[in-house]
């Protein structure tokens, strides 16, 4: 029988140093990603970010404009630079950015060609653009299929475009849809064959009418092509469309087997598509001809705007602006250099983890304590009950840990008194590496961080407007 194990350091030993000098610097609130009820619908239509973003298998944070509020990002398709089978892959959706990588599936190697990928984000809501309506929303589901009503039926059946938002199971997957009707759609995640079941992925959805207009004072145009298999097709536009960002995705389920959207030679007036399968259970990629509906809209490339200038920059950052999504994306990295520089493999950013770790930040934060245990009594074990995360990181055949987790405390721009002397984090990288560099000086905590079981880790921040700064770390 397995034997539970808990990994959780002393909640002393976390601390980082204490404050010799403090200066306020602006305020900052709780930040977080909600799945809630959408907004009201908007008759001038919704904020929309179109990017074509260049991106391999390595995460690659995609800034976005200053209008947005919880948005959807839909990105399903993927070029064709690389032949082996992949597909876009999304995680940190928030306000201000999300990031992107290419996934290939678990029977390859894993490194892959740079692919450019259409990406749009929208809030959420549902929206008159011309003579056509478009929603855009969230539905939660896994390798079952879910099936979802929009707010209102469509005048005529809409293209839905579906993505995941989180990386909730580390398996590669895509989603899966099918029913697609005025009144809504079924949708699903879908791992390569040779793999089984998924955990539940937040998956985000853009459905609109068949046709053509303007949104948010860009071209647009969506229709679909019927009978779409492994072999090439081409759809022709009905207009010319200025640096266009393609979204494709199949609406139907006719062939089982998993497959996603690849596409070539998108110009202005066209594209190539292909409905591609994976190869993990047998060599055959036949597909059965389904109905791909596809959405292009005239957009910027990355590399002509300023989201580069945006991403790029790292300059000293006032409390007000701080981002923590940034912090904790940063403190991901470092953790994993870390292991690499002991030989060990690198752990995947679990958005659940995230959302348990964040919680715990917050509240020592709101109910000044420092420790693993709340003063209600509340646990980690607890907290991972609570969020609904079963955690085995298996040691051998017989024993596994139940998760584990560090914390930490410190403050941003001011004088912090630490075992290596006194330091002062101006900028997020510096706080983060301060974050990571406290825990490795500690026994405990470095034992943490170098356990060779762990798969997965969360980083949850919380700044206080006074600039303290809450850190915890979930493992699994």
């Amino acid at each position: 029988m397995a034997r539970e194990r808990e990994r959780d350091c002393s909640p002393e030993a976390s601390l980082l140093g204490r404050r010799n000098y403090l200066r306020t610097v602006g305020a900052v609130g709780a930040l977080g990603v909600g799945f809630g009820g959408r907004v009201s619908a908007r008759p001038n239509g919704p904020a929309v970010d179109a990017t074509a973003v260049t991106v391999d298998e390595n995460w690659k944070t995609v800034r976005l404009s200053d209008s947005h509020s919880d948005p959807v990002v839909v990105a399903p398709a993927l070029s064709y630079r690389g032949p082996q089978p992949a597909s876009p892959r999304l995680r940190n959706v928030t306000d201000s950015a999300f990031d992107i990588a290419v996934e290939e599936w678990l029977y390859l190697d894993g490194p892959h060609r740079e692919e450019t990928v259409g990406c749009v984000a929208t809030d959420p809501g549902r929206y008159g653009v011309g003579d056509l309506e478009l929603e855009v929303g969230r539905v939660r589901t896994n390798h079952d299929w879910t099936a979802f009503e929009f707010d209102s039926a469509f005048a005529t059946t809409p293209l839905v475009f579906t993505h995941a938002q989180t990386v909730a199971g580390p398996q590669p997957m895509v989603t899966r849809n099918r029913g697609v009707s005025r009144s809504g759609a079924a949708v699903r995640v879908q791992e390569e064959e040779a793999q089984g079941p998924h955990r539940f992925e937040d998956v985000g959805y853009l459905a609109v009418e068949p046709g053509s207009g303007t949104l948010d004072g860009r071209a647009f145009e969506a229709g679909s092509r019927s009978g779409v298999g492994h072999g090439w097709e081409t759809i022709e536009f009905d207009g010319d469309y200025r640096e266009p960002v393609l979204l494709a995705d199949v609406q139907t389920f006719r062939g089982s087997n998993t497959c996603s959207v690849r596409y070539r030679n998108l110009g202005g007036s066209s594209v190539d598509v292909k409905v591609e399968e994976e190869r993990s259970a047998d060599r055959e990629t036949a597909h059965l001809g389904e109905r791909v509906g596809y959405f292009v809209v005239e957009g910027a490339d990355e590399e002509d705007g300023e989201a580069d200038d945006r991403e790029e920059s790292d300059e000293s950052t006032p409390l007000s602006d701080l981002d923590r999504d940034r912090i904790e994306d940063l403190v991901h990295e470092h953790v994993n250099e870390r292991r690499s520089d002991h030989g060990l493999g690198a752990v995947d950013f679990d958005t659940d983890l995230r959302e348990i770790a964040r919680s715990h930040s917050e509240d020592m934060a709101e109910n000044d304590y420092f420790s693993h245990e709340s003063p209600d009594g509340e646990t980690r074990s607890d907290r991972y009950d609570e969020f609904g995360y079963d955690c085995r990181a298996y040691i051998d055949e017989s024993r596994y840990y139940t998760g584990g987790e560090n914390i930490a405390y410190t403050y941003y721009d001011a004088n912090v008194a630490t075992d290596d002397g006194t330091v002062r984090y101006t900028t997020a990288d510096e706080l983060a590496e301060g974050v990571v560099r406290g825990w490795m000086n500690s026994e405990g905590h470095r034992e943490n961080i170098l356990t060779e079981a762990w798969n997965n880790e969360g980083i949850g921040v919380y700044v206080t407007s006074e600039g303290k700064v809450y850190a915890t770390q979930n493992f699994c």
